[in-house]
């Protein structure tokens, strides 16, 4: 378990969504929930630099899937 990881999921991630779009008729049809990263300078980033490692451990998996949830949930 990478606890810095981790750290960095339960306080710097967040989901930013993008719409579906019905290619036909241009109507929105529903969202995805993205993650992303806010860095302590603001920028935000995708997780690309990190997500196998994150998918490959299970509790650091577990902890985004819970905050990504919870934003969602919202």
């Amino acid at each position: 378990m990478n606890k810095s990881l981790i750290n960095t999921i339960e306080n710097q991630c967040t989901a930013y969504y993008q719409p579906i779009v019905e290619l036909e008729t241009g109507k929105v049809v529903g969202f995805e929930a993205l993650t992303r990263i806010r860095d302590d300078d603001g920028v935000v980033r995708s997780p690309g630099a990190f997500i196998d490692e994150i998918e490959n451990d299970f509790n650091t998996l577990t902890a985004l899937m819970r905050r990504i949830l919870s934003d969602v949930s919202k």
